[in-house]
């Protein structure tokens, strides 16, 4: 995929995280993270440092995958830079069967989320 292209996928991607306005547009958000590998969803989760609201959606997306399926949760984080950080301690706590939250998410996306 040329930079052009990669550029105008991010775009997209970055557009239909801030048009997801419900529920139903969330759990597709969620079930194209979850089903999808490599750049697409590393895309998806990298939209969350586009603005606050995307962020609370992508974190949503994600501690629902927690929720659901642990491990598909930690091989997602692993795969995604931006959520190396914070990886050790989820899978600390899916081994130890404590609850993730969002609270668990605020230092990966540190980037400038900014609505510009």
């Amino acid at each position: 995929m040329s930079q052009s292209d990669s550029i105008i996928v991010t775009k997209i991607i970055e557009n239909a995280v801030e048009e997801a306005n419900n529920e139903d547009d969330i759990e597709k958000v969620k079930n194209i993270v979850e089903n999808s590998k490599g750049t697409l969803s590393n895309k998806l989760i990298d939209s969350a440092n586009k603005n606050e609201n995307s962020k609370k959606k992508i974190t949503e997306v994600i501690v629902d995958i927690v929720q659901e399926n642990p491990e598909k949760a930690v091989e997602i984080l692993e795969k995604n830079n931006t959520t190396n950080t914070v990886t050790e301690t989820i899978k600390t706590k899916i081994e130890n069967d404590e609850a993730v939250t969002s609270e668990d998410f605020e230092e990966v996306f540190e980037n400038n989320v900014s609505p510009n």
